[in-house]
């Protein structure tokens, strides 16, 4: 089925005050964003160490494997600079794909970034660029001008999540490019993992967590690095970081903020203390590890499992109409709620900009999804009608057009610039930069689409059917399915894992089937509901359609 268009231009409605059959296996590298928490646990400094279903992706932007975003911002005491999101084309995905993020930590001036000989993209300091890639060793280069700054292989093997940094190293203060592979293992429940790694053009350095010492010594040698991690539980923390030896009294720099349960929290020190002025400092970012789910009934009940925390819900209260979706904030720390009449409940750090719960419908609302920012929200109706609040633009829909089935649901790409649509029968609707991949339009299925999931960098997805079965298209990978299971009730939803390398399935009765990097954290599935499971979402996870 070809990507339809349409073009209407529904105004934003006025306000009403209202209270994602074979297991595989990929790699991933990090998305970069921002985090800080508290409660040492323990410390150790070890050594750095350096998919049956296959759709090609079309061409979006550029012809980089990588995207850039801004990632999650830090919840809390400080927000560190914001890159700004720009798409671009991915390689053609297989089972053997990874997410590859490269950040770029050496130079002031904006470098030019090439990955394998590709047309170089430009990467600010503190920026970086992410994308799903096949796994295998990459030649990263950065270029100023005609110069090669730095120059680094880099290997994305297969299951493992790499973060390539462009720094300086010392003491020669020369740029170069390192791969560091990160552990997305599943910390204990309700703490998070942070890694600290020294790669500024800075002697060792001793690191303070919240007053504790707890790392002696760190060296920025590419021939020998070293690492340290510790368990902390969530909350908020300072860093200091200070010359080996040296007292807490006298930091090089320290930066305090706050940590959401179940992340990966890497801390690199970064920079130049020679300069003038010095450009010291701390790069730091928040990855969520998918270590828990949240699921929505249509009595407004919510289900916290794992990591995902609880803000409210309606369970309880009358609605006039039921819920129908919901969306969590960026970071988890809160959801919105939609109920069919397009009325919105919000909890937690989930702010009301406006519902159309007070307005005569068309067509009832079947979805939501969130800005990236969390600073505005669409709803979307059976009939494909966009409705858009806050900061949330509106790029086109098909209220006008005649549908072969009704829309069942839409979510939002990385950048917030786009959306898609997708219909009962996999039909699939791009507005915006959202990138046609691929639909089961001209498919006879077994039975309805329910779900479209998004992966972390915008360039594919998953249509997903009410007997779980599963289709990917552009850089998402099979993973696996329910397609052939006897259900006791349909699916209803699905979520991606923040990698994309792996997503979970949600029936009617509050099941969960998890597959890939997905992990199970509980479920529903033995407790008598007071209403049917109508949705899910995991926190700091692309946004489930």
């Amino acid at each position: 089925m070809p990507v339809e268009f349409a073009v209407e231009c529904r105004v934003k409605e006025r306000a009403l005050t209202r209270t994602r059959t074979a297991t595989i296996v990929g790699s991933v590298a990090t998305v970069l964003a921002i985090g800080l928490g508290s409660g040492v646990v323990g410390a150790m400094q070890v050594g750095w160490g350096t998919t049956s279903r296959v759709a090609r992706a079309g061409a979006v932007a550029r012809t980089l494997t990588l995207a850039a975003t801004d990632g999650r911002p830090m919840a809390g005491l400080a927000d560190l600079p914001r890159a700004v999101p720009e798409a671009v084309a991915p390689r053609s995905a297989s089972t053997g794909s990874g997410f590859l993020s490269i950040f770029q930590e050496a130079s002031v001036t904006p470098l030019q970034v090439s990955l394998d000989g590709s047309p170089p993209v430009t990467v600010a300091e503190g920026g970086f660029k992410y994308g799903l890639v096949p796994s295998g060793d990459y030649s990263v280069t950065a270029t100023l001008g005609a110069t090669t700054v730095a120059a680094g292989m880099v290997n994305v093997p297969a299951g493992q999540d790499v973060t390539a940094l462009v720094y300086l190293t010392h003491p020669d203060g020369v740029a170069t490019v390192t791969g560091f592979v990160n552990d997305r293992s599943t910390p204990p429940l309700g703490q998070s993992r942070i890694v600290f790694r020294n790669a500024a053009n800075v002697a060792p350095v001793d690191i303070y967590l919240n007053g504790t010492k707890i790392a002696s010594s760190l060296t920025n040698d590419p021939a020998s690095p070293t690492d340290a991690t510790v368990m902390v539980g969530a909350g908020s923390i300072t860093i200091v970081v200070t010359r080996a030896g040296g007292p807490i009294s006298e930091p090089l720099y320290s930066q305090s903020g706050n940590l959401v349960a179940g992340d990966l929290l890497n801390v690199f020190v970064v920079g130049d203390p020679t300069a003038d002025p010095s450009t010291l400092g701390l790069l730091t970012n928040a990855n969520p590890l998918g270590t828990g789910y949240r699921l929505y009934a249509s009595d407004g009940g919510v289900f916290n499992f794992g990591n995902s925390q609880f803000f409210g819900s309606m369970g309880g209260e009358p609605l006039n109409e039921p819920i129908v979706g919901a969306t969590p904030t960026s970071i988890g720390l809160g959801y919105w709620l939609v109920a069919s009449d397009g009325g919105i409940f919000s909890f937690g750090g989930a702010n009301f900009y406006g519902s159309a719960g007070d307005i005569s419908l068309n067509k009832p609302i079947v979805g939501m999804a969130s800005t990236p920012d969390d600073g505005g929200y669409w709803l979307v109706a059976s009939d494909g009608g966009v409705f858009a609040y806050g900061d949330a633009g509106y790029f086109g829909s098909t209220g006008g057009i005649r549908l072969n089935e009704p829309i069942v649901g839409m979510a939002s790409t990385p950048d917030g610039k786009g959306y898609w649509l997708v219909a009962s029968d996999g039909g699939v609707f791009a507005f915006g930069d959202a990138a046609f991949f691929g639909s089961t339009g001209d498919v006879t299925l077994n039975k309805p689409i329910v779900a479209l999931l998004p992966t972390v960098d915008g360039l594919g997805y998953w249509l997903v059917a009410s007997d779980g079965g599963v289709f990917a298209y552009g850089d998402a990978a099979f993973f696996g399915s329910t397609g052939n299971i006897a259900l006791n009730r349909p699916v209803v939803g699905a979520v991606s894992t923040p990698d994309s390398l792996g997503y979970w399935l949600v029936a009617s009765d509050g099941g969960i089937f998890s597959f890939g990097d997905a992990s199970f954290h509980g479920s529903t599935g033995n407790l008598d509901l007071d209403a049917p499971v109508v949705w899910a979402s995991a926190p700091g996870a692309p946004l489930p359609a």
